[in-house]
Parts: C-alpha cells; sequence; structure tokens
C-alpha cells in the first residue's frame, strides 16, 4: 500500500476523532470553538502521531527527535488553525463547524508535506518483511 494511501487512511481516523472530540465538546457542552479546537487537536494529535510513525512511514528513527518535530509541526499549525477559526467565525461569521472544517482542511494539506519533509524524513527505506 502507498504512503500516500496510508497517510490519508491514518489522516482520515485521527481528523474524525477531531471531529468527535470537537463537535461533541461545541455541541454537548457549548465549548467556545477556539477551546474545542484546541482540546480535539491535542487528542488528535495522539492518534496522528502513532499511526503517522507506525503506519504511514513505518519510522525507526529516534523517537524522541521525531516526536519534537512533530510536536513543532503541530503546535505551528495549531495556532495557525486557531487563528484561522478566529478570524473565519469571529470576525467573517463563517458557521462555526464550516470554520473547524476549513482549519481542518488546511491542518491536514501542511502536515503532510512537513512530515514527509522534515519529520519523518529518512523513512523511505522499507522495512524487511518476516
Amino acid at each position: 500500500m502507498s504512503r500516500g494511501i496510508r497517510f490519508i487512511g491514518v489522516g482520515v481516523f485521527s481528523t474524525l476523532v477531531y471531529f468527535a472530540v470537537s463537535g461533541s465538546l461545541m455541541a454537548l457542552f457549548r465549548t467556545d470553538p477556539k477551546v474545542a479546537n484546541v482540546v480535539a487537536y491535542l487528542v488528535g494529535m495522539g492518534v496522528s502521531y502513532f499511526g503517522h510513525r507506525h503506519v504511514t512511514f513505518n519510522s525507526r528513527g529516534a523517537m524522541r527527535s521525531e516526536f519534537m518535530r512533530f510536536v513543532v509541526t503541530h503546535s505551528v499549525n495549531l495556532i495557525l488553525s486557531t487563528l484561522l477559526i478566529y478570524c473565519l467565525v469571529d470576525r467573517l461569521g463563517v458557521n462555526r463547524y464550516a470554520g473547524v472544517a476549513l482549519a481542518t482542511l488546511f491542518v491536514m494539506a501542511s502536515s503532510f508535506v512537513i512530515m514527509q519533509l522534515w519529520v519523518f524524513r529518512g523513512c523511505d527505506v522499507p522495512r524487511p518483511t518476516l
């Protein structure tokens, strides 16, 4: 299975986790969309890291350095996605769910590029099969 398909599979799963958490927080607890975004993002980030490390990139690299690059990448994405939600929802009046969906698309696209080029670099060598 190609890396792109695995990335999409892990991404879809972690995105579903993100939507479930953020949607539940907003619908059940009337949580502000920015707060729901942060909480859901952190939960989805854990799912995403382990999925991409083990499924997408089959990484055997140093977990500590990869995890730190992953955290930096997603911290920047979290800040940018929260600012995007702020601009769309609070400033432009876009529906809160549409704002979260647009921020999600942004994060998915930027994450793939950065993970491929920086976070899991050097993972092009396939693992030996047993």
